[in-house]
């Protein structure tokens, strides 16, 4: 098959899943990406930064972002609140850090526990009914 950009002949590329071809094409191309290039002195914008991580932390299937605070300065995310477990914790800090022109990612994220666990003191309640 020829590449879409020139006549040079290639094997067809295994398609990786939830890619299109293009996405693919581009994934095994040999030319140098010059994405995420972008002018001298050029940074993101705060509050672009800030849109992109509050969609993508709404928009994921395994997050519960309800409890979850996003603050943006300079290019740092600081991620506060609660999420139900480490696989959360962990989820959001990752899409936090492949939000493009996030330089830093501070992660407050605390476990969520059950609500008759915790006494308001923060000591441990037991269900002792004597």
């Amino acid at each position: 098959m020829a590449h879409p950009y020139t006549s040079e002949w290639r094997p067809e590329p295994e398609i990786q899943p939830g890619k299109t071809y293009f996405e693919t094409e581009r994934l095994t191309a040999t030319e140098t990406s010059f994405r995420g290039m972008g002018p001298k002195n050029y940074r993101r914008p705060d509050d672009k930064i800030l849109e992109e991580l509050c969609c993508s932390l709404a928009s994921h299937e395994e997050i519960d972002a309800t409890d979850v605070e996003v603050d943006v300065v300079e290019r740092e995310v600081t991620l506060t609140g609660t999420v139900k477990d480490e696989n959360q914790k962990q989820l959001a800090v990752q899409l936090a850090k492949s939000v493009w022109g996030v330089f830093n990612v501070h992660n407050n994220l605390l476990i969520k526990l059950d609500s008759d666990a915790v006494k308001s003191d923060g000591q441990e309640k037991t269900n002792n009914k004597d």
